[in-house]
């Protein structure tokens, strides 16, 4: 078919049917989605099966009062639990808008067809009824999404062609039930993960269809519900566009990655009174320990540099034995972090971001490095109006460029290097449509490729990487069709220029589990064309070689030149 033709004769948009409790009460996230879905050219609101026992389900009973007592001892581990997420959303509320807040969205769903469901139940199953499997046969609906209903099984699962979907907040490789967000926390694990799923009669162990990671909140499950709905809530509307843009490809597993599963831990439900004692005094201890140790420790980023008179100028590949490296402190008012090494006429540069404390603002500064380390103090190379960090450094055509990490401008700039080292001008503003941060770009079969750090969405933190392309390092750059390629807090974030290892490329990435500036993760890049991007784990380097050094998140080299940085812990 030409272009034409494809014009004139539109793809008609997938008929995605919605499985709500109630339409007056849904939590912000929910309603965001829903209006994402309604606002769609590709994708189109057939219907809605509203659940009729669930009103039901939370109506009080009147009870005779030895009755009510015997029911709350039975219960008493709920209601414990529920007294202490009251106190701990008071104690760590959002600091944006409330992704819990109960919306009305029935202007979203005005004039669909509404099914009323009087589902059968089991202890903790709901099976449709016949009458509403009926309408819902008619709806001839491609997808179906559940924000209500409790465990949902029977005929209903495989009515629409591509399936019920469903988010688990949890990991479903070693979290499986609930409560969402909670035993993360609890248990003190470093990563929360999230689970968009094509639903089946096992619990949380249908096909998984995106999965997302973001640092655990070490003290508030509140805090970390908020970052974990706030980073899936994306996964069901991209995984629907994709769907309809590739077709029943969109839900093969990716190239290397099997779809099948097993499962050998504990099936997670409401802690017990002890295990509720045993998490509040966990994160409680956490957060004595960060308090005493905020009164006599702060920590500070310095640099560590190591040099292999072996290598060539041309040579981007690190050292990476850590306990060689050589420590470059900055004075006590500042820090020095995202060190990016370049070799000119024959001497060594190294570009950095510095922050004054007092000012709370990072400039780019430069010093000559030799192989016994800096001569001469810093100098500023770049300092504009806002915060500057990660100059990306790289030459082009004889000249010298950089791209500076500056997301709090709202904007992307490339500079041009007028007198090599000091002085830069700008030359393009990059046109992305999208926040980014730690942009690295790579020139791999004749395109040039940009690696950026991305948000989920407004509510999340920079835990995804998107990749652009372009012909040319000044643009314009077009997104990657599967952007954002990675979802995980664990490895998405830049840390780097890329290099090769033998035929391996290698791709640095900043692991920020369970903090911001954990580790550095080495990535081996097996695919990066315009339709395709996969990469797999290969390495792994934490800051253990000395008791002193608490995280790192940056790794470069140049020539003989190897840098990182690392956050080391200092008595105040």
């Amino acid at each position: 078919m030409n272009e034409r033709a494809a014009h004139e004769c539109p793809k008609p948009p997938l008929r995605i049917l919605l499985l709500v409790d109630s339409i007056e009460k849904q939590p912000r996230w929910v309603a965001e989605t829903i209006r994402t879905i309604r606002d769609s050219t590709a994708l189109q609101l057939a219907g809605v099966v509203l659940n009729m026992h669930a009103d039901e389900q939370r109506l009080p009973t009147r009870r005779r009062l030895p009755a009510r007592l015997l029911n709350a001892w039975r219960k008493r581990s709920g209601v414990a639990l529920q007294a202490y997420l009251r106190f701990d959303e008071r104690r760590y509320p959002s600091t944006n808008l409330d992704l819990f807040e109960s919306l009305d969205v029935r202007e979203y769903l005005a004039g669909l067809p509404l099914i009323e469901a009087r589902p059968r139940q089991t202890a903790f199953s709901d099976f449709p009824d016949d009458a509403a499997l009926a309408k819902v046969a008619e709806l001839d609906v491609d997808v179906a999404v559940l924000f209500g209903f409790r465990i949902l099984r029977g005929p209903i699962l495989s009515l629409p062609k591509r399936g019920v979907w469903s988010f688990h907040h949890g990991d479903n490789a070693v979290n499986r039930g609930g409560p969402a967000g909670l035993w993360e926390v609890f248990r003190g694990w470093g990563a929360s993960g999230a689970v968009l799923q094509r639903i089946s009669e096992d619990l949380d162990g249908g096909t998984t269809l995106a999965r997302t990671w973001v640092p655990s909140n070490p003290i508030s499950v509140n805090q970390n519900r908020l970052a974990v709905y706030g980073a899936a809530a994306p996964l069901l509307v991209r995984k629907l566009k994709q769907l309809y843009r590739d077709g029943e490809m969109a839900l093969q597993p990716a190239a290397g990655v099997t779809a099948f599963a097993a499962y050998s831990e504990r099936l997670y439900v409401t802690p017990s009174l002890g295990e509720i004692a045993a998490g509040i005094w966990a994160l409680s201890r956490r957060l004595i320990q960060r308090k005493l140790y905020d009164l006599k420790y702060r920590d500070q980023w310095q640099l560590g540099f190591a040099t292999d008179p072996a290598q060539d100028d041309g040579n981007v590949t690190p050292q990476t034995s850590f306990f060689r490296f050589k420590p470059i402190v900055p004075p006590s008012d500042r820090f020095w972090a995202d060190p990016f090494p370049v070799r000119h006429k024959g001497k060594s540069f190294l570009f950095f971001e510095e922050l004054v404390y007092a000012s709370n603002k990072g400039r780019i500064v430069v010093v000559e490095m030799t192989k016994s380390g800096p001569v001469g103090k810093p100098r500023v190379a770049l300092e504009t109006d806002g915060h500057l960090s990660y100059p990306y450094m790289f030459e082009h055509e004889g000249q010298w460029y950089m791209l500076p990490e500056m997301v709090d401008s709202g904007k992307q700039q490339l500079f041009r290097a007028t007198e090599f080292p000091d002085r830069w001008e700008v030359v393009e503003t990059f046109e992305l449509g999208c926040d980014v941060v730690d942009a690295t770009l790579y020139k791999h079969d004749g395109l040039w490729w940009l690696f950026a750090g991305t948000q989920a969405s407004r509510y999340s933190e920079f835990n995804e990487l998107s990749l652009f392309y372009a012909d040319s390092p000044m643009g314009p750059w077009t997104p990657h069709r599967n952007n954002p390629v990675v979802s995980d807090a664990r490895g998405a974030r830049p840390a780097g220029f890329l290099f090769r290892s033998g035929s391996d490329l290698i791709r640095p990435a900043q692991d920020g589990t369970p903090a911001y500036g954990t580790a550095i993760a080495f990535k081996r890049i097996r695919r990066l064309d315009t339709e395709r991007y996969e990469e797999e784990l290969v390495a792994h380097a934490t800051p253990n070689w000395s008791p002193s050094v608490t995280g790192m998140h940056t790794i470069n080299s140049a020539g003989p030149l190897s840098v990182i940085d690392f956050r080391c812990r200092v008595r105040r």
